[in-house]
């Protein structure tokens, strides 16, 4: 008899991440049972960051995964790309057979969130270091971040951003999704961390509150919940994919 077909599993990156640094660390523990595809949904593969908005993002994204399988899929997005997800997820219920969305948040209407991306932006656009240094001091669990050596944060902050960053940073600061959780049908698992400065519980409540089939899984953990907790997280889509129908191949990121 032949295998059975894999599952699909679509892994869509953060704001300052592309898929290879926010996934390349956990690929191989999905793709034994997943075909992994992850999409790019930079614009900018060229000098000067052209700004994004969410519904040509969700476009890019959709046309990828539908070049890539016909068959619905298991979408997991990080940080902005949890946005990207959940929309992806209201607007084309079909394509989506289980959501996971790591960190995520409703709209971007509160002060504080416009505070901290409108910040980060500017750094981003005048000092890039900078930016670095902003993003990772509020990404990573305080204790976390003391434990790590101060030339390897040096050498992670003095990491070039990958194209299209300084453009996922406005999207992230402008973008909305009120009017579309509502309308996700997929089963869903936010799971967030208990130290996230970036985007704090209440933020993911809002999410929680909106989506009608859904729970939380909370872990000890800043945002940056691949890097501390990546056992965990494996864990949970893994669990979280494998309770929702039958295995449905291999594509790297």
């Amino acid at each position: 008899m032949p295998d059975a077909p894999k599952r699909v599993l679509v892994l869509i990156h953060g704001t300052s991440l592309d898929a290879p640094s926010n996934f390349g660390h956990v690929i191989s523990r999905f793709a034994n049972h997943s075909q992994v595809i992850c999409p790019d949904y930079s614009a900018d593969k060229r000098p000067g960051n052209a700004d994004q908005n969410l519904s040509g993002v969700v476009d890019r994204v959709v046309a990828q995964i539908r070049s890539a399988t016909d068959t619905a899929v298991d979408l997991v997005g990080d940080s902005l790309g949890s946005v990207v997800a959940a929309a992806a997820a209201a607007r084309h219920p079909g394509l989506v057979r289980s959501l996971v969305l790591i960190a995520p948040w409703a709209d971007a209407s509160d002060p504080r969130h416009d505070f901290v991306f409108s910040t980060w932006g500017r750094l981003q656009a005048t000092a890039p270091e900078e930016a670095a240094r902003f993003a990772l001091s509020l990404s990573i669990s305080p204790a976390k971040m003391a434990a790590i050596p101060r030339e390897d944060l040096d050498a992670m902050v003095r990491q070039p951003a990958p194209a299209g960053t300084l453009s996922r940073i406005r999207l992230a600061g402008q973008a909305d999704l009120v009017a579309d959780l509502p309308n996700v049908t997929a089963p869903t698992l936010i799971v967030r961390g208990s130290q996230d400065y970036v985007i704090p519980a209440y933020q993911t409540a809002a999410v929680e509150a909106l989506i009608p089939d859904v729970r939380t899984e909370v872990l000890d953990s800043g945002h940056a919940l691949l890097y501390e907790q990546a056992d965990n997280v494996v864990r949970l889509v893994n669990e979280f994919s494998a309770g929702h129908g039958e295995d449905v191949a291999e594509v790297g990121c």
